[in-house]
């Protein structure tokens, strides 16, 4: 997990915390080589919603959603819409909370 990516895990716990009740669903997408590495980590770390860590699955996402960097993020609405790309920390929560009310 690059540097990036562990500064976010704690804002994606909090999400998870304060949403994961309602309609909402949070999909972490792991395109790390070593997979057992990967899942320790997410045990470890307690992230305790949906996860992909299969490379070859991974890639297929990483392809469709055109991702050219890491941490990348996409804030889906409930019609499937791309509704914002690449927030982070308060700016993530704020979107994810504004599209539940």
């Amino acid at each position: 997990w690059c540097p990036p990516c562990r500064v976010e895990v704690p804002h994606l716990i909090d999400i998870q915390k304060r949403f994961g009740d309602r309609k909402f669903v949070l999909i972490s997408v792991s395109l790390d080589r070593d997979i057992a590495a990967a899942r320790r980590f997410v045990r470890e770390k307690e992230m305790n919603w949906v996860h992909v860590i299969d490379s070859r699955s991974a890639r297929e996402l990483a392809e469709k959603y055109e991702v050219r960097f890491i941490p990348s993020t996409f804030v889906i609405d409930r019609t499937g819409k791309i509704a914002a790309t690449q927030l982070r920390g308060g700016a993530l929560k704020d979107k994810i909370g504004a599209l539940l009310k």
